[in-house]
C-alpha cells in the first residue's frame, strides 16, 4: 500500500501521518510531523479530513492534535 515512501497516499487519500494520528501512535506521528513536507501535513483525504481531524477523534491523542493544529495554522494561508 505505502511501499517505502513516507509521502505515499493510499486510494482513500490517506497519508501515513493520517493513519498514525487515527491510531494514536504518538511517537510515529511526531516524527512524521518533523519529516514530512508542509503540503503533506495540511493535505486532506478523499473525505476532506486532515491528520488533525483524525487525532481529534480521541482525547488520548491530544498531544498529536495540538501539534498538528499548530503546524497547520502556520502553513495554511490566512
Amino acid at each position: 500500500m505505502f511501499e517505502e515512501n513516507i509521502n505515499s497516499i493510499d486510494k482513500f487519500g490517506m497519508t501515513l501521518l493520517m493513519l498514525a494520528s487515527k491510531k494514536g501512535i504518538i511517537a510515529v506521528s511526531l516524527e512524521f510531523i518533523k519529516l514530512l513536507p508542509p503540503e503533506m501535513i495540511i493535505s486532506a483525504d478523499n473525505n476532506g479530513n486532515m491528520a488533525a481531524s483524525y487525532a481529534d477523534t480521541d482525547k488520548a491523542f491530544a498531544e498529536v492534535r495540538e501539534l498538528l493544529q499548530e503546524k497547520q495554522q502556520n502553513l495554511l494561508p490566512t
